[in-house]
């Protein structure tokens, strides 16, 4: 058996490296499309740079058919370039979808995933018209038919599909085919934080800490303004509103706008990062969050949200998030988000302790170490086996 990745730089493909290799040592190859290069976020895996154009590589080719299985993480265009060139056919594709490669066909449109507040002021940005709601508008007119077609046409070559949460699936289906062309489902999920949810079960109990967690980017879909308005209503005490804004969208004007409406509407209370802090220093300011606030209409921040619930954090979320009806499924209780708004302080809808370890038992049994190894061992079974006829060139 061998299985080759093509993998983009982030962070996942250390994980998958991880996972992969204590199941399967020596089997893998890591392919990274691009020249040799200083890679940003992948710092573990063996990685191997294909070239700029590697659908005209083909040596490639052969190397691709005669795998076991070949996982694209997440299906950029460069991706979807290289499935549907030549001799592609009969190549066993597993798509693993990071959510920002299928998000906005469901949605329909980027700027869909936005509240009106938090919509206006991308609007009133003086690039925030240009960088992001007309620029994806614009993409739309102009590349849209010609991506959604190619992207279509690749699709039908890809065997499996995993999608970040397994309720996905079908709304991604939906969106691209009603025929049975569409991939078959495949569960898969990155165990970035296994090992750590392992460390916390060894716990007898966590006490959450006092602060609040806004978000977990600078993306506008984090709907950032209508969240500092439901807080701005309660009484915080002394609690910070940590919010993250080092990563994700890089509109300057719309993160100081939003720095400048926390303080206006928080006042101290409020605490942007805006730049990168060393992991220990981010990971400590975390920890003391035992309230999190994640206003994505859109599954988004599952990594955190995961790792807050696992510490004993209350979280809430909006309840047309697909991760909140997947948790009820799991048993894990979050809040509903605009239950915010009737009450007089964050305290009063704090989970009791008692939920918030069961919470925090559920997440570890379930993605701990040993059931993630479990579930990728299931997940290589399902998309190596039975194997393709691999035809001779």
């Amino acid at each position: 058996m061998r299985i080759i990745h093509i993998c983009p730089d982030e962070k996942f493909i250390d994980a998958v490296w991880e996972t992969f290799e204590s199941l399967e040592p020596g089997k893998n190859r890591y392919l990274v499309l691009g020249d040799d290069r200083e890679l940003r976020y992948i710092s573990k895996a063996r990685v191997e740079f294909i070239g700029k154009q590697p659908w005209n590589n083909q040596k490639l080719y052969i190397q691709l058919r005669e795998a076991s299985c070949v996982i694209l993480h997440s299906l950029n265009i460069e991706h979807i370039r290289l499935i549907n060139s030549r001799y592609m056919e009969d190549v066993n594709f597993v798509w693993l979808g990071f959510g920002y490669d299928y998000y906005d066909y469901i949605a329909g449109s980027v700027s869909g995933l936005c509240l009106s507040r938090t919509a206006a002021l991308v609007r009133s940005s003086k690039q925030g018209v240009i960088q992001w709601l007309s620029k994806c508008a614009k993409k739309a007119k102009l590349r849209g038919v010609l991506v959604r077609y190619l992207k279509r046409k690749a699709i039908k070559r890809i065997n499996f599909f995993s999608p970040v949460l397994e309720v996905e699936y079908d709304l991604v289906k939906a969106a691209f085919f009603s025929s049975t062309n569409f991939p078959k489902v495949a569960r898969y999920n990155y165990g970035v934080n296994a090992k750590f949810f392992d460390a916390l079960g060894c716990q007898e109990a966590v006490i959450p800490g006092p602060n609040i967690l806004l978000g977990n980017s600078a993306n506008p879909t984090n709907n950032h303004i209508e969240a500092i308005e439901l807080l701005a209503d309660l009484e915080l005490g002394g609690r910070l509103v940590i919010t993250p804004l080092s990563y994700g969208y890089r509109d300057r004007s719309y993160i100081e706008k939003v720095c400048k409406y926390g303080r206006q509407k928080l006042g101290d209370n409020f605490k942007p990062l805006v730049g990168f802090l060393p992991y220990q220093e981010y990971v400590d300011l975390l920890s003391s969050c035992g309230f999190v606030l994640m206003n994505h209409k859109r599954q988004q921040a599952l990594g955190n949200i995961q790792m807050q619930v696992a510490r004993g954090a209350t979280v809430f979320l909006r309840k047309e998030n697909p991760i909140y009806s997947w948790y009820e499924e799991i048993g894990v209780i979050v809040c509903d988000i605009d239950s915010i708004s009737s009450c007089r302080g964050i305290v009063d809808l704090a989970l009791d302790l008692v939920v918030c370890d069961m919470n925090r038992r559920i997440v570890v049994e379930n993605f701990g170490w040993n059931a993630h190894l479990n579930r990728t061992r299931k997940f290589i079974e399902q998309v190596t086996y039975p194997l393709l006829s691999k035809p001779t060139f």
